[in-house]
């Protein structure tokens, strides 16, 4: 299935675009203006434009090192197998993102003030923390006896 849309969808947007800038930098570069122009609106209703605009991304295999999408709404980005070095998901919406290790039942996330780690809740009563930059599971914290519905870092 996922095949199937980057090949009928993204494959042919891309392509288009393309077209249109001239070269895939010029579309790069198009693509980090909106991005700019997103985290300018913050008030704006939830959407898709975040993380649309981080599949076309990385369907152009962009270094995403440094990118900025904190406080944006990201929803169905898919993140299986990229590399997210000091990219800022702080306060963002991952609603319905995919990652690169599989979550089960995650209710709650959070990054931590660096941008370095990240935090989840479960539904297994389980608090895991994963290394941004390299997707790496650090550890799993067990001894909750019931969900993890809200989960914060402490300086």
């Amino acid at each position: 299935m996922r095949q199937t849309q980057v090949r009928l969808i993204l494959q042919a947007i891309v392509s288009q675009l393309v077209d249109q800038l001239g070269n895939q930098k010029s579309l790069e570069f198009c693509l980090t203006q909106i991005l700019a122009q997103l985290q300018q609106k913050p008030t704006l209703p939830p959407n898709y434009a975040a993380g649309n605009l981080l599949n076309l991304l990385c369907y152009l295999q962009t270094d995403l090192a440094g990118y900025d999408f904190s406080h944006l709404t990201v929803w169905q980005a898919y993140l299986q197998g990229v590399s997210l070095p000091k990219v800022n998901f702080a306060e963002a919406d991952l609603n319905r993102s995919v990652f690169a290790e599989l979550f089960s039942g995650v209710i709650t996330l959070a990054f931590s003030a660096d941008g370095l780690l990240l935090a989840t809740g479960d539904s297994r009563c389980e608090i895991q923390i994963w290394e941004v930059a390299s997707g790496k599971h650090l550890m799993t914290l067990k001894g909750h006896q019931s969900w993890i519905w809200s989960i914060i870092f402490s300086h």
